[in-house]
């Protein structure tokens, strides 16, 4: 039985990745990997882009990554009391390349780990 339940996991999964329009023939990107993801969970867009608008509102320079400086001065925006070492803790605690940086792919992951996002990031949208 387990063979069968895999068998057909894959053959489920196989299509899902077909709806989202990816040729699997030429590889999976990892936010593809996450649309399909989302997608088997149910609300995928609504999610991902609540997701990627956190990670744009603490991406303070625009740079791509999330660092103590943009942290710093997105809790000074909030009137937020942190100081370096939680914004640093908070950093190592999703930064797996070990950069002192966290990149989209690094937010994403410890946000579907830690299942925080789901009505989280309304606030941040209001502090460009």
């Amino acid at each position: 039985k387990p063979k069968q339940w895999y068998q057909r996991r894959v053959r489920e999964l196989m299509g899902a990745i077909g709806d989202c329009g990816i040729n699997i023939q030429e590889g999976i990107t990892f936010p593809q990997f996450v649309d399909v993801v989302l997608l088997e969970q149910g609300d995928s867009y609504d999610v991902y882009e609540e997701l990627m608008s956190g990670f744009t509102a603490m991406d303070i320079d625009r740079s791509g990554k999330i660092t103590v400086d943009s942290l710093k001065k997105l809790s000074e925006k909030l009137d937020e009391d942190l100081t370096v070492v939680e914004l640093e803790d908070m950093i190592k605690e999703a930064d797996t390349s070990g950069n002192g940086e966290v990149s989209h792919r690094e937010f994403l992951n410890v946000m579907l780990k830690t299942n925080l996002f789901r009505g989280t990031t309304a606030n941040l949208k209001h502090t460009d």
